[in-house]
């Protein structure tokens, strides 16, 4: 997602509500015929690709180490007072 590629993904975790059926495949079993059906689905058609590989790297953009830095030091900061550098 990040390098801007729609994704094929099984239903773990949070996985499908990061693609949103906006940016990739949640598959309905890890069969290899599902797989590869999922794969051929989403290159057989280059407009989608793309549509889906520009919304997969917005989506990613929210979950960068340095989005989760400045979400968590804040809730530090609120929690404890900023913090003091040497």
């Amino acid at each position: 997602m990040a390098c801007g590629l729609p994704s094929v993904c099984s239903r773990v975790s949070v996985i499908p509500s990061l693609i949103e059926n906006k940016c990739g495949i949640i598959l309905k079993n890890t069969k290899p015929k599902t797989i590869a059906n999922a794969i051929k689905t989403i290159t057989s058609n280059q407009i989608k690709l793309k549509k889906m590989g520009c919304k997969a790297r917005q989506i990613s953009q929210r979950y960068s180490l340095e989005v989760w830095r400045d979400k968590i030091g804040k809730r530090l900061e609120k929690k404890w007072g900023r913090l003091i550098t040497h």
